[in-house]
């Protein structure tokens, strides 16, 4: 499970205690805290607990990543561990420590299979090459650390800023000599091209598409019409490449509906982290835009990514219905 955790963070995770939700043989809800800010203490045993009551999880499975080594048998932050696994609300299967590429349990004395040297991570387990086939095959890589993903999702380097805006200004103009219609047709037009191709990882996003995405996310009913789209797996990750791809094409600050679209559908994929990076960003641009706040409130509240697919479902339906009566 060690080996997993990076791959379901989307980067290596330094000085942090990962805690992972199982329900059965499913990874329902991964959250990561900093070690500086942890302490062995009441206050963050009761936050914990509150976030994982809110998940289906049958078992959690915690991994403390630091560069800090045992000492005379002592694993660090032993102290924390001790505390979480005493407490019967987190019904812990099993924690470890990993360090300099070697693991060591918190839980199990025995030498034989858990020597005081520690064991190394096997790459090559059949586990280990399993998620990164599947992985690899989603599109999906580890990188370095958190901040190596946020610059992922931050304005490519190499964006002209004064095309990209002036791209933007012309697709805003356009859409606004179209009644509210043809916005949304011509919305899920767009929307059903670009998933279509990025159903292929390998799949490159045009300056002016990512403008024209932008533009029409501006419009409230074509934005909900999208994000409805976050309910059915397979369209949720080819949609969520494109809104990968998107969110560097397009500047500040004018990125707050594409952002936050995103926010959107990796919370639906259960990614909270890339669902916080993106908010950040969209809330910097925008710090009273509604559905950013929205979205950030049910993080905060730890809201499964199960029921806001519900809600998801909910919002489909009277698009439907509102589609039906004409």
């Amino acid at each position: 499970m060690a080996i997993a955790i990076p791959m379901l963070l989307g980067y290596h995770p330094e000085e942090s205690l990962v805690v992972s939700c199982l329900n059965g043989a499913a990874v329902d809800l991964t959250m990561r805290f900093d070690l500086a800010n942890l302490s062995a203490t009441d206050a963050f045993a009761d936050e914990l607990a509150g976030r994982i009551a809110l998940t289906p999880a049958d078992v959690t499975f915690i991994a403390v990543f630091t560069d800090a080594r045992p000492a005379s048998g002592v694993l660090p932050h032993a102290d924390v561990i001790e505390e979480l696994y005493d407490d019967h609300r987190f019904r812990v299967v099993e924690a470890v420590l990993v360090s300099g590429r070697r693991w060591w349990s918190y839980l199990c004395p025995d030498q034989t299979c858990c020597p005081a040297a520690g064991r190394p991570l096997d790459d090559s387990s059949e586990v280990a090459t399993s998620l990164s086939a599947a992985f690899a095959l989603a599109g999906a890589g580890v990188l370095a650390d958190r901040k190596s993903l946020v610059d992922s999702l931050s304005v490519a380097p190499d964006l002209d800023l004064a095309v990209a805006r002036r791209q933007l200004s012309t697709a805003t103009q356009r859409l606004a000599t179209t009644n509210a219609a043809q916005r949304l047709a011509e919305s899920r037009s767009l929307v059903d091209t670009l998933a279509d191709r990025f159903a292929d990882p390998r799949a490159e996003l045009a300056d002016a598409e990512a403008a024209s995405l932008a533009a029409t996310l501006r419009d409230v009913s074509a934005r909900d019409d999208l994000l409805v789209q976050a309910v059915p797996p397979q369209r949720r990750e080819a949609i969520l490449r494109v809104l990968r791809a998107a969110v560097r094409r397009v500047s500040p600050p004018h990125d707050a509906p594409i952002c936050t679209a995103l926010a959107w559908f990796a919370y639906a994929d259960g990614d909270g982290t890339t669902a916080n990076i993106a908010l950040d960003r969209a809330l910097q641009s925008d710090s009273e835009y509604s559905l950013a706040r929205l979205i950030e409130a049910s993080l905060e509240r730890q809201l499964p990514p199960a029921a806001l697919v519900e809600v998801m479902k909910g919002a489909a339906r009277d698009i439907d219905a509102r589609d039906a009566a004409g």
